[in-house]
């Protein structure tokens, strides 16, 4: 009796040409239609391909016909698609591609155009690099172009299937979660991301009930993080979009400033803050985190701020401003843009103008724009 699996290593242009050629088909009954993956996704693949890093098998079912045997894509079918249109559909890679650089190695050759020999008559090779932004398969190099066809695919084939076995295992390999867009913006800020996990894993967030358990696991706590030392220490470079953000503070930010917030958050955590949970949510924990920053150049004592998240609570929430048009904090945070550059400076201008109001003992309808 045959195996159930049989496990086999193919070059990427052998794959891709079996698939072209619908000895591999990608259409299976139950299967999600390809080409799915947006450019971001397709681009990183393709690097992923021509710097020789890992990509996980393809699984394979083996449907057996009266002549043949028919194999069909189980899993793996955007990988698939989106390789092998940029092998033969012409896709250009596009300019959003982080690290496009791609080294290679060449023959080094004389100036008369023959290949470079050592004294032992070895081969001769350097380094080249490459950009391969807005380029297509045809654009590259022919050594690129040789190490993408190179590439190793791992294939995992379950044999002896009828449609029917084929439809159950897309299903079951099908059964999972990818990464939603807080979930990926994290992996952009990897030289903070452990401290920043230590942050997150705060009794702070753990004893505040304007969190929930889902967002913690979908990793909305994390990007609370990167906002809050975004809006005390970059404010003025302000990302909205989340990987953009996460590129900016890997490049830019400190452990000094990760280590502020955290010992900030310890602070309002002793002062009893996270019991404030229509303050400290989800949306505007990071401005608050912010503001108190601001609030500790004053030198006063944290029971002040917490008597103005009392005072904020009660009545400031709903205090109209003059100068956006008799609109209140409430009206700003209710929209739908909140955190678009402009929304993200009028509610932290917003909240420092009625905080230093009521510091003072007074409040008026009129704001100043933070820095």
């Amino acid at each position: 009796m045959a195996n159930k699996i049989r496990k086999q290593t193919l070059s990427l242009g052998s794959y891709l040409e079996s698939v072209k050629e619908e000895d591999v088909r990608s259409d299976q009954d139950v299967q999600r239609m390809a080409e799915q993956w947006d450019a971001g996704m397709m681009n990183e693949l393709i690097v992923t391909v021509l710097t020789d890093d890992y990509i996980p098998p393809v699984i394979l079912g083996e449907e057996n016909l009266e002549e043949a045997c028919q194999l069909w894509i189980i899993d793996g079918i955007q990988r698939s698609s989106s390789l092998l249109k940029f092998r033969y559909g012409f896709y250009r890679i596009t300019s959003a591609l982080e690290n496009s650089i791609i080294r290679y190695q060449i023959k080094k050759l004389n100036a008369d155009g023959s290949v470079c020999h050592d004294c032992e008559d070895n081969i001769v090779w350097e380094t080249a690099e490459f950009d391969i932004k807005g380029k297509t398969y045809d654009e590259l190099p022919k050594e690129l172009k040789k190490k993408f066809n190179d590439y190793q695919v791992e294939t995992v084939v379950h044999q002896n299937c009828t449609m029917e076995t084929i439809s159950k295992l897309v299903r079951r390999y099908n059964n999972h979660k990818a990464m939603n867009a807080s979930q990926r913006a994290f992996t952009y800020v990897d030289r903070f991301a452990r401290k920043i996990r230590v942050i997150t894993a705060h009794e702070f967030f753990r004893d505040c009930e304007g969190f929930t358990e889902k967002e913690r696991k979908n990793g909305v706590y994390e990007r609370i993080v990167c906002e809050a030392v975004m809006t005390m220490f970059h404010l003025a470079k302000w990302q909205k979009q989340g990987r953009r953000m996460g590129m900016y503070l890997n490049d830019n930010a400190s452990d000094e400033e990760f280590d502020i917030l955290y010992e900030e958050i310890g602070r309002l955590k002793r002062a009893g803050c996270h019991r404030y949970k229509t303050i400290f949510t989800s949306r505007d924990a990071f401005i608050w985190f912010a503001l108190y920053h601001r609030f500790l150049e004053l030198g006063l004592e944290d029971k002040k701020f917490v008597g103005f998240l009392n005072a904020f609570q009660t009545k400031l929430h709903g205090q109209p401003f003059e100068e956006y048009g008799g609109c209140s904090f409430d009206n700003i945070a209710a929209g739908k843009a909140t955190k678009d550059k402009r929304t993200v400076h009028q509610k932290l201008a917003m909240l420092e103008f009625l905080m230093m109001g009521y510091l003072r003992g007074r409040v008026r309808g009129k704001s100043r724009q933070s820095a």
